[in-house]
């Protein structure tokens, strides 16, 4: 087997569940393989590297991607006639999701890109030949020769400009008298413009990893880590965590836990009792990566109780022996995660009848009566949530969370979770999809008045695309294409943040392409937001606009805006004059978290008001983003 160790150059985002994508023939290798629990992102020596070199002086080069200027972290460079630009900073504003293996004895760069038709385009380039292999998500990959080898300057891969053209099929022009390179992916620029009859001045908006973020409050989810094999290094059985798609996504919380949540599947050998000691390094080496809070739901199989010939009743926990094993089993788990887990939830999905999950509401708030003391004892910083019924849209589940958080268990917890999202929209679910502001808002209120002062967590849903439903909910749920999918999910996102709930990714990950570059850049934008109240006033021919509005802690605004109506592929947008009180002394610029692009927005003052005229206000979150001038 191959042991390999390997380096994630590009910051990235963590993906909760696998997607399987077709529709191109596989490049070998297309994509980083999956990361496993001994391959985490870390620093190694490059066994291969290509050395060092000079460049002669030159005009200074500026790069625009279809008309927006790309923020460079080290500019390009020309050596003998031949110019070689940042790869990685480059193809991540492309859009890409790139990876560097340098620990080998061929060392290698590569990214991989999910297009909106649905198809995958790779690129994998060996750093000491000139061979490029590209499958431009077509029948059959291909093989280019490059005008000169890649380099390396201050620790930078450097590449020969024609990869682009190259890997992408884009025309690549490098204008010599003026240091310009024009990169044309085919997008056209006035499409891209976000105030009619403005001059298209913007900048390719470039997300981070979550180690450059401070906590945006967006959550991933992945348990089931019972089912990974520690020794089976690059098994299928390792893709239940994708640390590097979480961190290159710049998610900053995440939902981590050894038993599947769900009660199947799950690995039914293994105890409850005596935890791997493998797993609490692999929880530090999850937080030293960027992730600023890890989840555990205290969720109880009960499995060595079974595995003797006992047997469990549903609902659980009428039993005091069975409590009493449950609390065991919190002591131990928080005994041992003590210091890297920050907040436990106290079971999953408890209102599913019939099934080893089901509780009856009285005894779920006696039993976690009895498991709060356990927990502050063993690690008095934790946090403990509770609620994490099925999802929210559903009466039933609602009226669960309705009888805990009216008891009087709401004074001795921290948080409160909801499950706030499946696929809910405009053409799905649209009655509680309309009315989720209200919701979200009562839930909040009754808790406060039954002495609730923690935190409101809205972190698990699902709006994965049509492609990547599981069997079991096809033809129960939509089948959005991947750009909808994405413009749903950062309408709830974005609701959730602005209605003071933590955000979730909703089981979007690098397979779906516009979604997941959607979620990416939410999760940079909203890095340290807080929700606040501004004054906007809209002017528009649409008739359902939403608005939210956000403090960062720089000083800078944030309002978010769209159309809330049913999403299209392809949106136009509705002109609309925005009038933002008391806003005279700021400058604006609109952030397309489709596109990625941020636009320097022309305005007016009124009195001690800015009033944009001509905003496309369209069908997914726009964001503007006033400072202080």
């Amino acid at each position: 087997m191959n042991h390999m160790k390997w380096l994630y150059c590009i910051n990235g985002i963590t993906l909760l569940i696998v997607f399987i994508v077709g529709c191109t023939a596989p490049v070998t290798p297309a994509t980083p393989p999956t990361p496993t629990l001994s391959s985490l992102p870390h620093t190694t020596t490059p066994t291969i590297i290509p050395p060092a070199f000079t460049h002669t002086p030159t005009l200074p080069i500026i790069v625009a991607i279809d008309g927006a200027t790309l923020t460079l972290e080290k500019p390009p460079i020309v050596e003998d006639g031949v110019v070689f630009i940042p790869w990685r900073n480059v193809f991540t504003g492309l859009g890409y999701i790139t990876y560097i293996y340098t620990d080998l004895d061929e060392p290698y760069i590569g990214g991989t890109k999910n297009r909106n038709d649905g198809n995958i385009t790779n690129f994998h380039l060996q750093l000491n030949t000139k061979e490029l292999l590209v499958d431009p998500g077509q029948a059959s990959s291909k093989t280019i020769t490059l005008s000169a080898y890649p380099k390396v300057e201050n620790g930078e891969v450097m590449i020969p400009l024609n990869v682009l053209s190259a890997s992408l099929g884009a025309s690549v022009i490098y204008h010599d008298k003026t240091g310009y390179i024009d990169i044309d992916t085919g997008r056209n620029v006035e499409s891209l413009n976000l105030q009619k009859s403005s001059p298209f001045n913007a900048n390719v908006f470039l997300r981070k990893t979550s180690d450059q973020l401070t906590d945006n409050r967006i959550t991933s989810l992945a348990s089931g880590l019972s089912m990974i094999d520690f020794n089976q290094e690059g098994e299928e059985e390792n893709s239940h965590l994708n640390l590097t798609e979480i961190i290159d996504c710049g998610i900053t919380r995440v939902n981590l836990t050894i038993n599947n949540q769900d009660w199947e599947p799950e690995n039914w050998d293994i105890s409850e009792f005596e935890i791997d000691p493998r797993y609490r390094p692999l929880y530090e080496r999850i937080k030293q990566a960027g992730i600023k809070r890890l989840t555990y739901n205290l969720i109880f199989k009960d499995k060595d109780f079974l595995r003797n010939g006992g047997t469990l009743g549903y609902p659980r926990f009428k039993d005091e022996a069975e409590i009493q094993r449950y609390l065991d089993y919190v002591r131990t788990t928080v005994r041992y995660f003590k210091g890297v887990v920050d907040t436990y939830e106290i079971w999953n999905e408890q209102n599913i009848e019939g099934s080893g999950q089901y509780i009856e509401p009285e005894d779920y708030i006696e039993v976690v009566k009895r498991v709060v003391p356990v927990i502050r004892e063993e690690d008095p910083a934790a946090k403990i949530s509770v609620g994490q019924t099925t999802q929210f849209d559903d009466p039933a589940s609602r009226e669960y969370i309705y009888k805990i958080i009216e008891s009087d268990l709401m004074p001795l917890v921290d948080a409160i979770a909801l499950h706030t999202a499946f696929w809910d929209s405009p053409e799905h679910e649209s009655e509680y999809y309309y009315a989720y502001p209200e919701h979200l808002q009562k839930v909040k209120e009754t808790a406060w008045a039954h002495g609730f002062k923690g935190e409101f967590i809205g972190g698990e849903g699902n709006f994965a695309p049509g492609s990547h439903i599981p069997e079991d909910m096809k033809g129960r749920v939509p089948e959005y294409s991947m750009i909808k999918a994405g413009k749903y999910a950062a309408r709830i996102n974005v609701m959730s943040l602005g209605l003071g709930f933590s955000g979730g990714s909703f089981a979007i990950g690098g397979g779906d392409g516009p979604a997941y570059n959607m979620l990416c850049n939410t999760s940079t934008i909203f890095a340290g937001a807080e929700p606040q109240e501004v004054e906007v006033k809209i002017q528009s021919r649409a008739e359902k606009i939403r608005d939210y509005s956000f403090f960062l802690p720089n000083g800078d605004t944030l309002i978010a805006l769209w159309v809330d109506d049913v999403a299209e592929d392809e949106d136009a947008g509705e002109a609309g004059i925005i009038k933002i009180i008391d806003y005279s002394n700021h400058t604006a610029t609109a952030i397309d978290i489709l596109n990625n692009t941020e636009q320097e927005i022309i305005y007016s003052v009124e009195g001690n008001d800015m009033v944009i005229e001509n905003l496309l206000i369209k069908d997914y979150p726009i964001i503007l983003r006033l400072k202080p001038s």
